[in-house]
């Protein structure tokens, strides 16, 4: 069962790269640049200070331990599960199109920018 799965997943993988157009290339390029969300970072900032005021720094010291501790979990369970990253696969590696030849770590599951978003997320949504 679980080896279905893993096919459908890297015939998903390779149909989806496989429908790259230079528009989407840059735009995705320009928005995993960790400097990319600074200003949506700057407007949540500007809201947690006009929300909470003097209490302010507490929000932001449990923001940044919450995301201190779901990076390092997924860092934990990117080293548990060994899951290549599709360019890091040698099987399909020479399929793969990447932007500016750029692939990241050596594994991708689970991926660290999506738990610390929902991890954020899920906190100030609570507020």
């Amino acid at each position: 069962m679980f080896e279905k799965i893993e096919e459908f997943d890297v015939m998903l993988f390779l149909f989806l790269n496989s429908h790259h157009n230079p528009f989407f290339d840059s735009f995705f390029y320009f928005i995993t640049n960790r400097f990319a969300l600074i200003p949506f970072y700057l407007i949540l900032l500007f809201l947690v200070v006009k929300t909470f005021k003097t209490n302010t720094w507490k929000i932001l010291l449990a923001a940044a331990l919450l995301i201190l501790c779901s990076d390092q979990l997924s860092v934990l369970l990117k080293n548990t599960f060994e899951r290549y990253r599709p360019c890091h696969n040698s099987e399909i590696q020479s399929l793969i199109h990447l932007i500016n030849n750029k692939c990241g770590g050596l594994y991708g599951f689970v991926s660290s920018h999506a738990t610390n978003s929902m991890a954020i997320s899920v906190f100030l949504f609570c507020f």
